[in-house]
């Protein structure tokens, strides 16, 4: 009995399968690392792609409504508000201007009324108020 069994040990078929399971397993080794390495990543991806795709779908319609505030489109566009806080304050900023420029010209007219008043003698408090009445009026 131990010999057939030894004789088997060393017989050609034994040898056969033992190759054929070493195969076996270095086959199914390449094809977990196959799986793992590069099958099991590309699937993620793809599963990852499709699920951004569907959000960007989902997304796509308030783009496009974000993206036409963007343009004139007659008076309701975050554009036109833009335009017309621009154009209200440019008014604004002249209007400021302008009115620097009067104040600064009131105070020369008010400084040469008063040097003047000084010079004069006013006898009353009428010929005071006469007098700086007609050296303030616009010239």
């Amino acid at each position: 009995m131990i010999h057939s069994i030894w004789a088997y040990l060393n017989s050609d078929a034994f040898h056969m399968l033992g190759e054929t399971v070493i195969s076996i397993g270095g086959i199914l080794t390449a094809l977990g690392f196959i799986w793992a390495k590069i099958i099991s990543p590309a699937w993620k991806a793809l599963a990852n792609s499709y699920r951004i795709l569907r959000q960007v779908e989902e997304l796509h319609p308030v783009i496009i409504s974000m993206a036409s505030q963007f343009s004139t489109n007659g008076g309701s566009s975050l554009r036109d508000c833009m335009n017309r806080v621009e154009s209200i304050s440019a008014a604004a900023a002249k209007d400021a201007a302008e009115a620097v420029v009067q104040a600064k010209e009131a105070v020369i007219r008010a400084e040469t009324a008063v040097e003047v008043v000084k010079k004069l003698p006013c006898h009353t408090a009428q010929d005071c108020v006469t007098l700086s009445a007609t050296l303030s009026a616009p010239r």
